[in-house]
């Protein structure tokens, strides 16, 4: 996977000029989702997690990241991660003005809502190795590296409920649905890994002997 030049910070100048180039993706790190995040439309947001950084790794682009502040560690952080060329611009929010929602949402309101909802679209972003571990009934099994090429399959569902394990990849399949203007879906925040005292329909496969 390429990234880009090997800056730690650039300016605003810098930062448009790289923007405008093929292949880039603009990353936002953020902190852990409120349960209505104010976004800029085209930009994918992560959380400052290592892992969160590692889910970038299965896309062939050009990254550059926006963060809140380098004096916190956040240039240390996609180092760790092993981005070893890229660049990063200090957010200004007077610059990044947003412009869309992602509506997320917690365990106990997914199952309220699937209740009432059996025509939703459920999409688990996990691996088919995590999956033999539990998924919910019915779930789509879409990793992020391929759900922009699922958008077309998206765009006649009704609702669209998204989870991981833990919201960190669905924060990222967030930002590629708004990309690709699919607007009617929510984010389950805490994942899979918070269904377990909730009456979700889980299936878990048997596993071979």
């Amino acid at each position: 996977m390429e990234n880009l030049v090997d800056v730690s910070t650039i300016t605003f100048e810098e930062f448009c000029q790289l923007e405008k180039e093929n292949n880039t993706q603009v990353v936002v790190i953020t902190d852990p989702l409120d349960p209505e995040t104010f976004i800029k439309s085209g930009y994918w947001y992560i959380h400052d997690t290592t892992t969160s950084l590692d889910h970038l790794k299965a896309f062939d682009k050009h990254f550059l990241f926006v963060i809140p502040s380098v004096e916190e560690g956040f240039v240390k952080t996609i180092e760790n991660a092993g981005f070893n060329q890229f660049s990063c611009f200090v957010q200004k929010d007077e610059i990044f003005a947003t412009d869309d929602m992602i509506l997320s949402i917690d365990a106990y309101e997914f199952q309220l809502d699937t209740k009432h909802e059996s025509d939703a679209t459920i999409i688990d972003l996990r691996t088919e190795e995590e999956c033999k571990e539990g998924y919910v009934k019915g779930a789509l099994n879409i990793q992020i590296k391929d759900l922009a090429d699922k958008i077309p399959l998206l765009e006649d569902t009704v609702s669209i409920y998204i989870y991981c394990d833990n919201g960190e990849r669905s924060l990222i399949a967030s930002s590629i649905l708004k990309q690709h203007q699919i607007h009617h879906f929510k984010n389950i925040v805490d994942g899979f890994n918070s269904f377990g005292e909730y009456e979700i329909n889980i299936v878990k496969p048997k596993k071979k002997k």
